[in-house]
């Protein structure tokens, strides 16, 4: 992780692909210190970027956001990484310090509070979790989030049908342990959204 730079990236990957996902930014210095060129190459080919940098374990949040945000699609922080990274705070300070630089929107998640949708013009949509009174793990919650947005970003639903997604998919993560234990295939999904939830995923799609 630490070695990969985007000279090690095959060009053809940006020309293949629709969608890329970066995550665990901080944790691949390599990547971080070459994030402008990626970006820029998925941009001219046409390819859009979601975004989660998660905790920087140095703390130090090293991250130019008038750079990087207006070449990324959506960005995914959670609330914690998102006033550490804009030294904000409350979460309306942090939101306000980066939503100038928003290409489309900003998804933000706050745990057992929901999550807050901020698109580019300023528009904002706060829905609340769907809480699980007995949550096995909630390890992987967020990266599920993340999944179940970007599953429904691609096939070009709206952002708050995305986020709704995502919503639902972070909630199923807490059913199982190890962040993917409750995905096993899509009737278990289905099951368990039903069960634990009483939503039907096929009403969501």
């Amino acid at each position: 992780m630490e070695q990969l730079h985007y000279a090690d990236l095959d060009p053809e990957l940006f020309r293949m692909t629709r969608h890329i996902h970066i995550s665990s930014l901080f944790m691949q210095p390599g990547l971080l210190a070459d994030i402008g060129p990626i970006l820029r190459a998925a941009h001219d080919n046409g390819v859009t970027v979601s975004l989660d940098t998660q905790w920087d374990p140095s703390e130090t949040w090293k991250l130019d956001c008038r750079e990087v945000l207006p070449l990324v699609d959506v960005f995914m922080p959670n609330e914690s990484e998102l006033k550490a990274l804009t030294c904000s705070t409350t979460l309306d300070e942090a939101i306000d310090r980066v939503r100038p630089f928003l290409r489309r929107a900003m998804v933000v998640k706050c745990g057992s509070r929901g999550s807050i949708l901020v698109a580019s013009d300023g528009t904002r949509r706060a829905i609340g979790a769907l809480l699980n009174p007995h949550a096995v793990d909630t390890i992987g919650a967020g990266d599920s989030f993340n999944a179940g947005f970007v599953s429904r970003f691609i096939r070009g639903a709206s952002l708050e049908a995305c986020q709704d997604m995502g919503n639902i998919m972070g909630a199923i993560s807490t059913t199982a342990a190890g962040g993917t234990g409750a995905f096993a295939d899509r009737e278990s999904i289905e099951r368990t959204a039903r069960q634990h939830f009483a939503i039907s995923i096929n009403e969501v799609l």
